[in-house]
């Protein structure tokens, strides 16, 4: 999770009055309205912070950051790769295509997108499996090794898939959990775990602080 302490400091001087968190306060209290947008920031980021977790944690020897395609890694049997990029110029419709991870193995490549949550609604839901199912068609055709090549959409918080809402029906057999996950790319699923939830106890820690701080602003009507 994302420091919600630092979140707040890189907001501390952005001009907040015509926000719509000042608005939701009757542009009255400056302070709680820049609280809430950094609580809001710094739920963004977490997702950001999740993978650069996975690629601290991951033990597969083999491991690279922000990659465009360019033939590399696909005769490899042993890699992983965060934040993957596909040039527009290789697909019929014009547009590129970003995944979070790949992972290249002996006998299959498991294209991935991270996911904190385990709730997604039907657009953003079909918007992703439309993208995995691109990629994936894409490295398949690339491939001289003619493996496998598996969506996987992984919900790190989940599980119990049965309890996750993901509304395209196509996308709900890409479901993975985050230990299960774990285990594929040799991770200790709780150590991982453990950084976070230090970050979440400041997190609630600082939150505290701040709140009280508001509540006894004599500016709060």
């Amino acid at each position: 999770m994302s420091l919600l302490e630092e979140t707040y400091e890189k907001h501390i001087n952005k001009d907040i009055s015509s926000s719509g968190y000042a608005r939701l306060f009757a542009n009255r209290h400056d302070k709680l309205a820049r609280f809430c947008r950094s609580v809001h920031a710094a739920v963004i980021k977490s997702g950001n912070d999740l993978e650069n977790l996975v690629f601290d944690f991951c033990n597969i020897k083999n491991k690279f950051k922000n990659h465009t395609f360019n033939g590399q890694f696909m005769n490899d049997v042993d890699a992983f790769v965060l934040k993957y990029k596909i040039n527009k110029t290789n697909f019929s419709n014009g547009k590129g295509a970003d995944v979070d991870a790949v992972i290249f193995k002996k006998d299959k490549i498991l294209v991935c997108e991270l996911k904190d949550g385990e709730n997604f609604d039907t657009k953003k839901s079909a918007g992703e499996v439309d993208k995995l199912q691109a990629v994936c068609a894409f490295l398949k055709q690339k491939d001289s090794l003619n493996r496998k090549v598996e969506p996987v959409i992984v919900l790190w918080n989940c599980n119990d898939l049965s309890t996750a809402s993901f509304k395209d029906k196509r996308g709900q057999a890409m479901l993975k959990t985050g230990s299960d996950f774990a285990k594929i790319v040799s991770i200790d699923y709780n150590s991982l775990n453990a950084v976070r939830d230090e970050k979440n106890r400041k997190n609630l820690s600082y939150a505290m602080r701040m709140l009280e701080e508001i509540r006894s602003d004599e500016a709060v009507v």
